[in-house]
């Protein structure tokens, strides 16, 4: 049993020891470096990446069906034949070669259909690999404002906790002064405990958000990040909401799958056609069929075969590419449905951070005045401890509202971008495949929108 544990511990120490180095290494303190990274490096853009170059190929292999085929086959041995027309048995050493050329002319549009099946998959591949870095991009930019957002909540969360001991250290000289009540300093005592309570959870958040950071970009946050590019500019109005839907990766890509089901649909009823080849072949061999002599053949002809029965086979093989089809067009309307939903959530929850952050920062400002006037005012006797430890708590409060606000309000306008393949355009990021050739990262006509432009 410890000979097994050993290699598991021996792996998590090597995994500990791997972090620990990232973390000694010089942070990313902008987002875009911290975009490009993780883009160009994470596995499972790398993954998608490695999917897209792979249905290249399947395309470039499919294209070889429009080609002829050309094949050589060569032998020679020796033969033994005995045969009551021979006066004795006989040895043979023969030898020979064949050139075989064959050429398709007609496959009933399977020759088309594969290929252009292929092509629409390699555009989904393509859209698959845009989609997955534009979530990638949104998850290190949400991190990377987390990180900022926790970062400041733990000064807030500090700054909450000094208040609350230099007011218990007041209260205290003054409890030991006969001035103020036990009670008073008891109840200092608890919200001094809350307030240690409340920096303790912001600095773990803030660690959890920094390994989150870690994990997806490969690399430590640095310790002075830089601003956020402002990305208000780049979000769109009513009037091309609808033009941008066409532009979503996940869009696209259901709408290339969509395409290439209905060509493996054509590719199965290929069946139902004779098919045409055109054969060239030249056989050049001695010593054959048991007679000695050299033989040459030459053999230019068209072969026409027709399938007439096959148990049913390929009439299943129709209806499950059907199916096919009827699948991959329920996804399209599935990825229609969920980008209307996530579009109308980002914009509404930046319309609505946009309109609170007013009333936070006027909130913020009164509960900082308050707090100021109520010191004064308990120095003179006016307001209790109840009041101070109050207005304490709430400017707190209020604070940490503003600063999650203004986050969260720069968060929606990345999830707006991101839905619509913008957001490493709006941060001046390329892709794994910027330079993938017009014909695979062309965007569908817009007739083939209809759906969408439906389902929002």
């Amino acid at each position: 049993m410890k000979g097994c544990l050993r290699p598991l511990y021996a792996a998590f120490l090597l995994a500990g020891v791997s972090a620990s180095a990232l973390a000694a290494e010089p942070g990313i303190e902008r987002l875009s470096e911290a975009v490009a990274k993780a883009v160009a490096e994470n596995p499972e853009v790398l993954s998608r990446y490695h999917q897209l170059m792979a249905s290249s190929d399947e395309s470039r292999a499919a294209f070889g069906q429009y080609l002829p085929q050309l094949d050589l086959s060569a032998q020679i041995g020796d033969e033994y034949r005995e045969r009551p027309d021979y006066l004795a048995p006989r040895d043979f050493e023969r030898d020979g070669y064949s050139v075989t050329l064959r050429q398709s002319i007609f496959r009933g549009f399977a020759v088309q259909g594969d290929h252009q099946r292929a092509e629409f998959v390699e555009r989904g591949r393509f859209q698959e690999l845009a989609g997955i870095s534009e979530e990638l991009a949104l998850a290190t930019t949400r991190t990377f404002l987390d990180i900022q957002r926790y970062r400041e909540l733990v000064t807030l969360a500090q700054t909450n906790y000094d208040n609350h001991k230099s007011l218990f250290d007041r209260l205290q000289q003054r409890a030991q002064a006969g001035v103020s009540r036990a009670v008073d300093l008891e109840q200092a005592t608890g919200r001094l405990a809350l307030a240690q309570a409340n920096l303790i959870t912001e600095k773990a958040n803030l660690n959890d958000v920094e390994s989150r950071f870690l994990r997806l970009v490969g690399a430590s946050a640095g310790k002075n990040l830089g601003p956020v590019p402002e990305l208000v500019g780049a979000l769109p109005d009513e009037a091309v909401l609808a033009d941008w839907a066409g532009q979503s990766p996940n869009i696209q890509a259901s709408l290339a799958f969509l395409e290439a089901a209905k060509k493996a649909v054509t590719v199965a009823k290929s069946h139902r056609y004779p098919q045409l080849e055109l054969r060239a072949r030249k056989d050049l061999g001695n010593d054959l069929d048991g007679l000695q002599g050299t033989y040459d053949t030459e053999v230019v002809e068209l072969v026409l075969n027709y399938n007439l029965y096959n148990g049913g086979s390929s009439e299943a093989q129709v209806s499950r590419r059907r199916n096919e089809e009827n699948y991959a067009r329920d996804l399209r309307d599935k990825a229609c449905r969920e980008l209307g939903q996530t579009v109308a959530i980002a914009r509404n929850d930046f319309a609505k951070l946009s309109e609170q952050k007013e009333y936070l920062a006027q909130h913020q400002a009164s509960t900082s005045k308050v707090r100021d006037a109520y010191f004064q005012q308990f120095d003179l006797g006016q307001r209790s401890l109840l009041d101070l430890l109050d207005t304490e708590n709430e400017l707190f409060q209020a604070r940490r509202a503003m600063v999650n606000a203004q986050f969260d309000w720069q968060i929606a306008k990345a999830r707006v971008l991101a839905a619509f393949g913008r957001l490493l355009p709006a941060l001046q990021v390329q892709g794994l495949a910027a330079n993938m050739p017009m014909e695979v990262t062309k965007p569908f006509p817009a007739p083939l929108m209809d759906p969408c432009v439906q389902a929002r």
